[in-house]
């Protein structure tokens, strides 16, 4: 499974569905501890859900500023396909398990294959100095969205870990 961000979660939930594990473990800054809901997640649920309704959903469609890396400056036309109540009770679910650290030990168990794709621009991030037997790759010049900011560069490492010829 592969699972960006708040995809990282449903990834591993999905991987342990699976009558037999996964050949490989592909995280793109998908959530595994709490800290990684600093920004989006745990902003959204700091908000009782009217108040979130009310402003803070709006808030987040609001148009990216000039310095926003291309990833993000694709965040509010994807949520606006959200609905707003699922968006907040997403969020409350992902800060728990993040909190929880079940998900970083869901990644870190089983013996698949495993890489951990990370925008350089978040080189400090806490969960890095947490997964010191995986594979990390940084992305140049990326932030969160990898797969957006550097697609070049991200696909290449992706195809190389997957051992496959890129397009």
């Amino acid at each position: 499974p592969v699972g960006q961000s708040m995809g990282g979660d449903i990834a591993l939930h999905l991987a342990g569905l699976l009558q037999e594990p996964p050949l490989s473990q592909i995280s793109l800054e998908g959530n595994l501890v709490g800290d990684d809901c600093r920004f989006g997640s745990r902003a959204i649920v700091s908000q009782q859900f009217a108040e979130f309704l009310d402003r803070g959903f709006e808030q987040l469609l609001s148009p990216a500023t000039a310095e926003a890396s291309p990833g993000e400056a694709l965040y509010p036309s994807w949520l606006e396909k959200s609905d707003a109540l699922a968006l907040h009770r997403s969020a409350a679910s992902l800060v728990e398990w993040s909190d929880s650290t079940q998900l970083l030990t869901r990644f870190l168990s089983g013996t698949e294959r495993k890489i951990y794709f990370y925008g350089e621009r978040n080189r400090d991030a806490e969960v890095l100095g947490l997964l010191p037997s995986i594979e990390k790759i940084a992305v140049p010049r990326a932030g969160h969205f990898v797969m957006n900011d550097q697609p070049k560069a991200f696909y290449g490492h992706l195809s190389t870990f997957l051992r496959i010829s890129p397009p």
